[in-house]
């Protein structure tokens, strides 16, 4: 992890046909790789506080693992649903991922040392 960005580096970007999905600090950022322009930003700041690390492909949207949310978006940039716990999506045991993704469903756990398991569709299991 580069210390002076909060994204992890390897998945903080996703590419989508002829379109580059990147991640930076509260927004995702979408480029047009033949036009080799920015066709679109997402401010998440707007509506979601805290830092987002990762970003995932799930069938035609995305997940984005956040402090404090985990978000499935769409590829048009609207929010499908988010999902947000008692604390922040941290571990302070580093031997503990605090987000995984599985066939059918997205394991979380948060600082306090709740767990979650939530489908695809945000909603607890």
């Amino acid at each position: 992890m580069i210390e002076e960005y909060p994204c992890i580096v390897e998945k903080g970007a996703v590419l989508s046909q002829k379109e580059l999905f990147v991640l930076e600090f509260e927004k995702v950022i979408v480029i047009d790789l033949e036009g080799q322009q920015i066709i679109r930003e997402i401010d998440l700041s707007i509506d979601y506080m805290g830092q987002f690390f990762e970003i995932h492909p799930y069938k035609e949207d995305f997940i984005l693992y956040g402090e404090l949310y985990i978000i499935r978006l769409k590829k048009d940039g609207r929010i499908a649903w988010s999902f947000s716990g008692r604390d922040i999506f941290v571990c302070p045991d580093n031997h503990q991922k605090p987000f995984v993704m599985k066939e059918n469903s997205i394991c979380l756990k948060d600082w306090l040392g709740y767990s979650y398991e939530i489908n695809y569709n945000g909603e607890e299991m």
